[in-house]
């Protein structure tokens, strides 16, 4: 009897010290098990924050997971990219080219890809992407992984770059071909004026047919000379409506003998702005202009503008509800010497590029033919 309870007691003992390490083994167990449940809280913010598009896939092309900038990048929820392969999804967006199925394929990452998707209004958008193999511990892909960007910013800011080389050599030649030009055609003019005190009344109307288009050809070189020799910028401190304003009360009477209608939405709030208030002037003057031109009697021109506090910029929209332009005008309307108008240098617009470029802003004109044109002006408050 004393035996067994000897017995008895080491094994109360055993049991009591394995209860004790099991104890002890549970709540590392569950420490270890918070850690790693706070890891995967901490990779999954920092995948659902990141700024750039991030796509996995499994080997199938099966979505596994797809962050919030890649769903706004490619228009779908992760709910419903989810239901649907990689394949399905850039067969949906008309993609140029599906990188993560190529690397699958290939087993190998890839970088700097471009491809191209169209959105449901049928504008293309540009997106790079970086993509590498998923392995498991014994080597196997598994799936892929996409980084991806939206490159159109950067695209248009490569061609304003391009626009802005090309119109700089434009404007080297277009000085070189005004002064070659000036002083002949003023010898013509005077002769031309001398002949013409030698001829009759009736003859005379020649004359001053010839003078006229003299003088075109003369302003023409004397806008050449404006574009090509830029005077340099005086920046002041100044409030944007004003000068707005100013052109507006210049050109009241091609306004008012359109009967157009003026609608300003002008943002209160908008902040004093540092620019050469002279030739910023000249480019409401040219826009405003343009737009009165390409008005219909009746018609209505809307001038509205924005403050972006984060970029520290200003934004001017001019609109109107004129004849539009094409698309293929729209590519080449800031070019020296290009004009739908009869009549016109085709400098006008070369030069508000320049004066906008100068203030290290940018301009683009939106619009489709017959259905009006929006010029927009992006302005830093600090160039």
């Amino acid at each position: 009897m004393k035996r067994k309870t000897i017995k008895s007691s080491k094994q109360m003992k055993e049991i009591k010290k394995r209860m004790k390490c099991d104890a002890s083994f549970s709540r590392e167990l569950d420490r270890y098990s918070k850690k790693i449940e706070n890891l995967n809280q901490f990779i999954n913010s920092v995948i659902k924050g990141f700024p750039s598009g991030i796509i996995t896939i499994d080997k199938q092309g099966n979505i596994t997971l797809i962050n919030k900038k890649a769903q706004e990048i490619l228009g779908f929820s992760e709910e419903d990219a989810k239901k649907i392969t990689i394949k399905e999804l850039f067969d949906y967006k008309h993609a140029t080219a599906n990188p993560l199925l190529k690397t699958i394929k290939e087993n190998k990452p890839l970088t700097r890809v471009e491809t191209n998707i169209v959105e449901k209004d049928g504008k293309k958008i540009p997106i790079g992407f970086s993509t590498s193999p998923l392995w498991d511990e014994s080597g196997r892909v598994i799936g892929a992984i996409g980084v991806m960007r939206d490159l159109t910013e950067i695209k248009q800011m490569e061609e304003r770059l391009r626009r802005k080389d090309r119109l700089v050599a434009l404007g080297e030649m277009a000085a070189g071909m005004a002064h070659e030009i000036r002083n002949p055609l003023a010898g013509i003019k005077t002769g031309v004026e001398y002949l013409g005190r030698s001829l009759d009344k009736k003859k005379s109307g020649f004359v001053k047919m010839i003078i006229k288009e003299i003088n075109r050809l003369n302003r023409i070189v004397t806008d050449m000379t404006l574009y090509a020799n830029r005077p340099p910028i005086k920046l002041e401190n100044v409030n944007i409506h004003e000068i707005i304003d100013i052109s507006l009360a210049f050109l009241r009477s091609e306004i008012e003998e359109k009967n157009l209608k003026i609608v300003k939405k002008f943002n209160k709030m908008l902040p004093s702005i540092t620019l050469d208030s002279d030739q910023i002037r000249e480019v409401f003057d040219n826009i405003i202009l343009n737009a009165i031109h390409a008005t219909t009697d009746n018609g209505k021109i809307i001038i509205s503008t924005n403050f972006f506090s984060k970029e520290k910029k200003i934004e001017i929209k001019i609109s109107d509800t004129g004849i539009g332009i094409s698309k293929d005008n729209r590519e080449r309307i800031f070019n020296p010497f290009f004009t739908t108008k009869q009549g016109g240098t085709g400098l006008g617009l070369s030069i508000t590029h320049r004066i906008i470029s100068e203030h290290k802003g940018y301009i683009t004109i939106l619009g489709k033919q017959e259905k009006g044109t929006t010029v927009k002006i992006a302005l830093p408050i600090n160039p």
